[in-house]
């Protein structure tokens, strides 16, 4: 799990940084945003705060996935294969449960007990939302792919 950091924690955290006005430590941040690009980490800037994290590219398959999870949570493995319309690899689901961004939250009360899936805190703090309801509606979604 990755931590971030406003430009006023980095000032009280750094002592040599209090001379500094926020906007240079902001213009610093800004600098380094473009000395990581192309590297396998990189320091991104959120809304209030700026965070170290790993570059990582996702296959269309797992973010669809993770999609189908967010929007109609609590959700099966055949759930999100009926969904999908094509199947689901193990490997998509145990990389979403390793990343941390889903959990198993039950059992669904039907033939074989399969496991429910649910995003997580931790979910919403690696993709910067406080709330599911900050994500746009799927009607929204929709709409834009037509």
């Amino acid at each position: 799990m990755s931590s971030s950091f406003s430009t006023q924690q980095l000032q009280k955290l750094f002592p040599e940084l209090k001379t500094f006005f926020i906007k240079d430590i902001d213009l610093a941040c800004q600098s380094l945003i473009i000395n990581y690009q192309n590297h396998t980490i990189e320091l991104k800037k959120f809304a209030t705060s700026y965070r170290f994290q790993v570059c990582t590219k996702y296959s269309r398959a797992l973010l669809e996935t993770l999609s189908i999870i967010v929007y109609y949570q609590p959700v099966t493995h055949s759930d999100i294969e009926d969904i999908r319309s094509v199947g689901v690899s193990s490997q998509i689901m145990n990389t979403l449960l390793e990343r941390e961004w889903i959990d198993i939250i039950g059992r669904k009360e039907i033939l074989g007990r399969p496991a429910l899936y649910a995003t997580n805190k931790q979910f919403l703090d690696y993709f910067n939302v406080s709330s599911l309801t900050q994500l746009p509606a799927l009607e929204e979604l929709k709409d834009g792919m037509s």
